[in-house]
């Protein structure tokens, strides 16, 4: 029963898928044969005639003008870079995360080359009204990371079917989708074996005749990957740290979530899709269902100007509306010169009497430069042979052609001035004026290719987060081609809080997505040149500050190297902070110290501690010998500051005298010497006791430190007295 169940099921997604391509078929049949009509009209050489006119036997000459514009156009559209620009939009998203999903999206472009599918798509665009590209993901190397990538569909106008019930501009809303790959019926059998191997096709008229199918040959088959969404509900739950995450991506960290401290506050249910893809024949399942990482279908289509009639979609390139146009001149052009060239052979209009007995001569003349013609006379026709005239051009052809160059130039906004065609407009700013004119009958082109790139940057911000879940060091490029690495999901402690912090988480917040068309970086870099040089000729203090900038944004293999040395210069002046980059390098460039010197300088340090510690340990030695002091020792030492303050006292009578004498001024020199023996005298009398007083002390030991203390301290009291 479990066989015949998933048998049964294959079947049944064959049969809808089948039903489903019908219905795109059915749908757009006529606007794909219009396309690719227009795209071999356009590029095809000898196509413009038509089965129908080459089989006359007349001039046909072909001078493909739309071929000319188309290729402008183009031209136009990748001189510009169309840039993707994620942004915060809400919860708590960040703006280092938004420049995070730059990174990785330039760096997705530009390891699978996206460039070639955004151009291949637009050269579809231009030509016929419609190009496609889509996103896949592919594992890297050994390991279970999947790498995303952008890759072009080739012939969109016949491989991609989206559904058409979506209006969107890119079919955002589009339940289904196709893209019909080719392969060798003998690949096929061998890669699956046991499935029944038919071709999933529609019929193309135009592609392969009335009976035919795209792309259809003996030995090859048409497989298609089927594309669906699968409406579905989601639960969506709130953190207590302010994060929205889906409950089923989070379920199995809950524990570890509630353990950090991080709990559940709020949840509810959303209306999401699931996509899923079948690779199917016309009669099996060959592999699937593959589960997509995103909610939309990865398939991009890009229309160019479309329209929705009646409920029916209608879209063209640049060809269509100008293939009338090119057919008159075409025709014009080819009558016009089949006229010119019968111009060299205007006959001899002759009788037979006048050409008798001289037909090789007549019948030769236009090959042989003859310096004479005979000829006999006829009564009849008086006079020589002659000539009416050769056919003449017919100014209405010419008008003809002027006006049908007109018509293509208004049809398809490409004007003598951006054709670069029209030399009567002298004006540059004609010219210039003219360039805007025609750059703005086109732009919708490129506005829709704006559209299909900013949808594929918002597929990938729906996918990343789901395939870059886990720890992972990943590539970002900085919008001026440098490249980092950075590490996605890493988990730190905040100091703060101490709770567990997840780093580039790519789920935190909510982002959107905007594309802008606009000069590539390398002109930028050009036109940044230029004005920087300009402003630095007029201002000298412009030029000091700006050097720098100039040389970084020159193109030439040793710009780098210039801009560091500049900076270097700079910052040592004073003229530019250094950036952080620059700081540690300047850190780890400063001279390390002598260790032989570092060594001296930890011992005198040491010392220098050991000494303050000898003299802590001597302080607190002297001061508990004073706290051993009884009271008769301290009724002692009360004495010996008695004496001292006697002696100060003495001393301040001392020079009161001396002021007295200085006033009076007589006998000035006996007198003082008097006063200084005797003030001598009284000194050493006053020591002699106070030391007798000490050391004739009971139970006090005075340490000879001491006493010269004190000593000290009385000459420094009697300093005045020895001067």
């Amino acid at each position: 029963m479990g066989r015949k169940s998933i048998a049964s099921k294959q079947n049944d997604i064959v049969a809808e898928a089948r039903e489903r391509l019908k219905i795109c078929y059915s749908a757009e049949r006529d606007q794909r044969e219009l396309a690719i009509d227009d795209l071999r009209f356009a590029q095809v050489e000898g196509y413009q005639w038509g089965d129908r006119e080459k089989k006359r036997d007349r001039p046909r000459f072909e001078v493909n003008k739309i071929a000319a514009s188309v290729n402008q156009v183009i031209g136009d559209y990748r001189q510009n870079k169309i840039a993707v620009k994620v942004r915060a939009a809400g919860g708590d998203a960040t703006a280092n995360i938004a420049d995070t999903f730059n990174g990785l999206i330039r760096n997705i472009e530009n390891t699978s080359n996206a460039k070639n599918a955004y151009d291949s798509a637009f050269d579809l665009l231009a030509n016929a009204g419609f190009g496609a590209w889509r996103v896949t993901t592919k594992y890297n190397g050994y390991d279970f990371n999947q790498d995303v990538c952008i890759e072009p569909i080739r012939n969109a106008l016949t491989k991609v079917w989206m559904d058409p019930m979506s209006t969107d501009e890119n079919k955002r809303t589009a339940m289904f989708g196709f893209v019909l790959k080719n392969m060798s019926r003998e690949e096929a059998i061998a890669k699956w074996p046991k499935a029944r191997i038919s071709d999933m096709n529609v019929p193309i008229n135009t592609l392969n005749g009335e009976a035919g199918c795209f792309d259809v040959q003996v030995d090859k088959v048409t497989i298609a990957e089927y594309w669906r969404k699968i409406p579905i509900k989601r639960t969506i739950v709130q953190l207590s740290d302010g994060r929205v995450m889906d409950l089923e991506k989070m379920e199995p960290v809950l524990d570890e979530l509630e353990a950090a401290g991080i709990t559940v506050v709020n949840d509810r249910d959303v209306d999401d899709f699931k996509v899923e893809m079948y690779l199917v024949s016309g009669l099996d399942v060959l592999e699937g269902p593959q589960q997509w990482a995103g909610k939309y279908i990865p398939i991009i289509p890009v229309y160019g100007y479309n329209y929705y009639v009646d409920a029916k979609h209608y879209y063209h390139g640049i060809v269509r509306p100008a293939k009338d146009s090119q057919r008159v001149y075409n025709y014009a052009l080819s009558a016009n010169i089949e006229a010119v060239a019968l111009s060299p052979k205007d006959p001899y209009w002759i009788t037979p009497a006048q050409a008798k007995g001289f037909e090789p001569q007549f019948s030769n003349f236009n090959v042989e430069n003859r310096p004479f013609m005979f000829f006999n006379h006829d009564p009849e026709n008086i006079g020589p042979p002659k000539r009416t005239g050769a056919p003449s051009v017919q100014s209405a052809l010419v008008q003809t052609m002027q006006q049908a160059e007109m018509d293509m130039q208004a049809v398809t906004g490409r004007f003598g001035g951006n054709m670069q065609q029209n030399p009567s407009n002298e004006s540059g700013r004609a010219i210039l004026a003219q360039q805007q004119q025609g750059d703005m009958a086109t732009q919708t082109l490129v506005d829709n290719m704006v559209k299909g790139i900013q949808y594929t940057g918002e597929i990938l911000v729906d996918i990343l987060p789901n395939l870059y879940d886990t720890e992972r060091q990943v590539r970002i490029i900085k919008e001026d081609g440098e490249d980092e690495f950075v590490l996605l999901n890493s988990t730190v402690i905040d100091n703060q809080t101490g709770q567990p912090v997840i780093m580039n988480d790519l789920n935190q917040g909510q982002y959107d997505v905007m594309a802008d068309a606009g000069p590539s970086y390398q002109s930028k870099r050009t036109e940044a040149v230029n004005t920087l040089t300009t402003l630095a000729a007029q201002d000298p203090n412009m030029a000091a500050i700006s050097s720098d900038l100039i040389a970084k944004n020159l193109d030439f293999p040793y710009a780098k190297e210039l801009t560091d040395r500049l900076r270097k210069q700079m910052i040592a002046s004073g003229t530019i902070e250094p950036n952080e980059k620059e700081m540690e390098e300047m850190a780890a460039n400063q001279p390390q110290p002598d260790p032989m010197a570092i060594m001296q300088q930890q011992l005198m340090v040491e010392r220098e501690q050991l000494t303050n510690q000898q003299m802590q340990a001597n302080i607190q030695a002297t001061m508990s010998n004073a706290n051993n002091f009884d009271a008769a020792s301290q009724e002692k030492m009360a004495k010996v500051e008695k004496t001292m303050m006697d002696t100060q006292k003495v001393l301040i009578d001392m020079q009161k005298t001396m002021q007295d004498i200085a006033a009076s001024k007589t006998d000035q020199t006996n007198t003082e010497a008097d006063t200084l023996n005797k003030l001598k005298e009284a000194t050493t009398q006053t020591m002699q006791e106070g030391e007798a007083l000490m050391v004739s002390g009971e139970g006090m030991e005075v340490r000879e430190d001491q006493l010269d203390l004190i000593e000290n301290q009385i000459n420094e009291q009697s300093l005045p007295i020895d001067q």
